[in-house]
């Protein structure tokens, strides 16, 4: 067989391969964030501590069978890639991921094999996953969605493909918002809960599909980021820039809908990113396509506002009162299994099972004949607590000083993935005048960055925060050189806008499998798409293009 044959061969099969990989990604990206169904298993806990942190069943609802889900997708594409690799005699694209990306999944291997809570922090927290396994399956999925070729229409479905999971979040969402929880509804139940012994006890109500309503505000904030940048750039169909505007007003809905601060204020910076890309890129639409969405989301803020004060309260009121991110009248996280949750996901949403022991604590203070304001010593084992408050950032602040106390004690490798609530120091008293509760496990420290810190180590963050830089430095350097085709500058600026919104939303939000698996996804597709243009974009040797 000539050469030139047989790299017709080899080309042939990377394409059917690419084929089918980008098939099961867009699957991928369209029911990953959805995934619900009740699971009770036994949890073997690494310290002798009643409730959340001991041995004993849990259940779980919203993130066990999207792990699931999201090895066996990794497993799968691997399989394929490696066919691509051996059969197709394909080679990895040398470019600038793969030296941060190496380094990052050699740290987070190693901080996972050598922490001491090994099983734990390779698996993750009973309640999440988001351990060391989790991880490598998004660097795997990210370097595979980076060396896949895309059609246009396969990118363009890779994004329509979250509209699936905006469509149902808006759904549940929304219906709770205005008072109608979906999970009494028997048929939705029936696709939770399975049948058998016992699944008539199982009780709570639904907020999304995420868990929590954060998780819901940070995941709207990037599909709102991705449609309405779309909105601006896609010059196709009328019809498709209607659909575009609408995901991103119903988006934006789902935003308010949370009544989470966190989705809101990313999309303050959206703005400023959409409005300088606009002038600089001019987006096909024009302005039509920024105009409308934003007057859009106004008509969606008045109508929903009036109807419950926190809308106001965690979004405008957010910058115009700086006593900031506290969240008053905000709904609970979805209640499944309430009890077998840290309570922590609760009461940052001023829902926490344990306000009753509060208000005990605050009516003790006068027959103990304390001042008011002064130590409550109804605390168990008779600790004196301050007084039940809430402090900066919903209390995040408290957590963060915490969490870099912990990320010192062991900063290269770090205490392992998704082990924090066992090292954060649940017994302590200011607990109670920063998370209004003394009784709440703190299990995770609500920021993406130092999560990764604290779990696999300041160089694995190093890592991250390089690759990061790197492909936001290629990114903006490309764009605003203007010298892309029309039909890659309206993949790119999407994908880039609902990337840039997820690195922010982590300021003050934790990793999910429901989104971090959807944007490693769409981060790599944006890589690929850069590589394809690469010869355009650099320079060769000799100084030719």
């Amino acid at each position: 067989m000539s050469r030139a044959l047989l790299r017709s061969v080899h080309l042939e099969t990377q394409q059917k391969v690419d084929r089918w990989v980008a098939g099961i990604l867009i699957v991928f990206v369209a029911l990953a964030p959805i995934i619900m169904r009740v699971k009770a298993f036994l949890f073997i806990s690494p310290v002798l501590y009643p409730g959340a942190m001991g041995t004993g069943g849990k259940g779980d609802v919203f993130n066990y069978y999207k792990y699931v889900f999201l090895l066996v997708v990794t497993v799968v594409v691997a399989a394929f890639f490696l066919y691509k690799m051996t059969k197709g005699r394909y080679e990895i694209r040398p470019g600038y991921i793969n030296p941060p990306l190496a380094v990052a999944f050699v740290l987070f291997l190693a901080s996972g094999l050598a922490a001491p809570y090994m099983s734990l922090a390779l698996g993750g927290d009973p309640s999440r996953f988001e351990g060391t396994l989790t991880y490598l399956c998004y660097f795997a999925l990210f370097l595979i969605a980076a060396n896949t070729e895309y059609t246009d229409r396969r990118v363009e479905l890779l994004m329509y493909g979250l509209a699936v999971p905006v469509v149902v979040n808006v759904l549940i969402s929304l219906m709770y918002f205005y008072g109608h929880d979906m999970f009494q509804i028997p048929w939705f139940r029936a696709l939770i809960v399975p049948p058998g012994p016992g699944s008539e006890h199982t009780t709570g109500y639904l907020v999304t599909s995420l868990a929590n309503p954060n998780y819901l505000s940070g995941f709207a904030a990037v599909t709102t980021a991705l449609f309405w940048a779309r909105a601006m750039w896609d010059g196709g169909r009328w019809s498709r820039w209607v659909v575009d505007v609408v995901l991103a007003v119903i988006s934006f809905a789902a935003v308010l809908a949370s009544t989470s601060t966190s989705g809101f204020a990313t999309l303050v910076g959206i703005l400023v990113v959409l409005a300088v890309a606009g002038l600089r890129l001019r987006p096909r639409r024009g302005w039509l396509g920024f105009a409308v969405p934003l007057v859009a989301f106004v008509g969606v803020f008045a109508v929903m506002s009036p109807h419950n004060p926190a809308v106001w309260q965690n979004t405008i009121g957010t910058f115009v009162n700086l006593g900031g991110l506290e969240q008053r009248g905000a709904p609970g996280a979805s209640g499944l299994f309430g009890a077998g949750y840290p309570r922590a996901v609760a009461a940052e949403q001023g829902a926490s099972p344990m306000k009753a022991g509060s208000a005990q604590a605050a009516g003790g203070e006068a027959a103990a004949g304390q001042p008011a304001g002064g130590p409550k010593p109804n605390a168990p084992d008779g600790i004196y607590l301050p007084p039940a408050e809430t402090g900066a950032g919903s209390g995040r602040l408290y957590i963060w000083k915490w969490a870099v106390s912990m990320i010192a004690d062991s900063p290269w490798l770090g205490h392992g993935m998704d082990t924090f609530m066992f090292y954060f120091p649940q017994d302590d008293p200011a607990k109670n005048s920063n998370l209004h509760d003394y009784n709440i496990i703190v299990d995770k420290p609500h920021n993406m960055y130092l999560a990764w810190a604290f779990g696999a180590g300041v160089p694995a963050l190093v890592a991250l925060l390089a690759l990061f830089a790197l492909h936001a430095w290629r990114m903006v350097a490309t764009l605003w050189r203007r010298i892309l085709p029309g039909q890659a500058v309206r993949l790119l600026v999407p994908l880039f806008a609902a990337w840039v919104a997820w690195l922010v939303q982590g300021l003050v939000n934790d990793s999910v499998i429901g989104l971090s698996g959807v944007v490693w996804v769409l981060f790599g597709a944006a890589v690929s798409i850069l590589f394809r243009y690469r010869p355009r974009t650099e320079p060769v040797k000799g100084g030719k293009r």
